[in-house]
């Protein structure tokens, strides 16, 4: 959960917390504690859902009257998911155009199943929450993007949860391109060899390296596709999420295997905050906090 009031700039992080649950406790009981502890119902809220909650996908956009977009896109979803469309809630986004392109517009797609949102919407009333808006990963991480200073020239933003990973390129406070990763912080999470200090190659157990080559080559990947094919300058700054855990040399070795300049990100440096909030408690509120940056006022998530 994440409170921010946007009155003052930068913007003013008031809450950021979180409740685990699992085996002793469920989600709803995790829920009611964290909401009594920080006085936090009877607010506006946003909602942000997390795989497999939805999917998102590009499709052209369709060439018909505004007000029959989202009819179109649901009879192009038919064959595209695995339950019935009718149950579909649909919502879209532009992808941005290349400069002088004469292809069809595309758009982002994203799909939820009614059945699924509507036991989190529920449970969300039952506590007295105010539901005001329902938010995505790709858009809260864009959210925060747009505080880099690296923002105005283009930036790729890599997040990592426990197992699996998103990686956004935003330019001018637009998403220009995201991609979800299958692997998070876990496959990182591995001992090195030797006296090194992580640097190079030598000082990297086989494991760990292959867990950061493959970060390497996704975000590599997206880098390319975004100079080819919006035709914009590169974009060499990769910021990495607040992670959960330590992993020494990571900034080092991707930095040297891609040439670009890489860093982790503290939000202190881009909020400010009533009191300190360390690493992981900022790296599991990561979406909470970008949600929470959408709106004006003070907003929670």
């Amino acid at each position: 959960m994440a409170r921010i009031s946007s009155e003052s700039t930068p913007p003013q992080l008031l809450t950021c917390a979180f409740e685990a649950y699992g085996e002793t406790n469920n989600i709803a009981t995790s829920l009611r504690k964290l909401l009594k502890v920080h006085n936090a119902t009877d607010q506006d809220t946003t909602l942000v859902l997390e795989k497999p909650d939805f999917s998102i996908q590009t499709m052209e956009a369709p060439q018909v009257e505004p007000e029959e977009v989202l009819q179109a896109i649901r009879w192009k979803l038919k064959d595209l998911i695995d339950f019935d469309v009718g149950e579909a809630l649909i919502d879209i986004f532009d992808v941005p155009q290349p400069a002088g392109s004469s292809r069809q517009a595309m758009v982002y797609v994203v799909v939820a199943e009614k059945s699924r949102l509507q036991e989190k919407t529920l449970l969300l009333q039952e506590n007295n929450v105010q539901l005001e808006a329902i938010d995505i990963p790709e858009l809260t991480q864009r959210n925060i993007a747009e505080w880099l200073p690296e923002n105005e020239k283009g930036v790729a933003l890599l997040a990592l949860g426990a197992d699996h990973g998103l990686l956004t390129l935003t330019h001018q406070s637009t998403l220009y391109l995201s991609r979800q990763l299958d692997f998070g912080y876990r496959e990182l999470d591995r001992p090195q060899d030797g006296e090194d200090d992580g640097f190079s190659m030598v000082g990297l157990s086989p494991d760990l390296q292959r867990a950061m080559d493959q970060i390497v080559l996704e975000v590599q990947r997206s880098l390319d596709y975004y100079e080819s094919h919006f035709g914009l300058a590169p974009i060499n700054s990769l910021i990495i999420a607040p992670l959960a855990i330590e992993v020494p040399g990571l900034v080092k070795y991707i930095e040297s295997q891609l040439g670009v300049q890489v860093r982790l990100l503290d939000i202190s440096t881009i909020l400010d905050w009533q009191e300190p909030v360390d690493r992981y408690r900022q790296a599991v509120c990561w979406s909470a906090i970008g949600a929470a940056l959408r709106n004006d006022g003070i907003k929670q998530v």
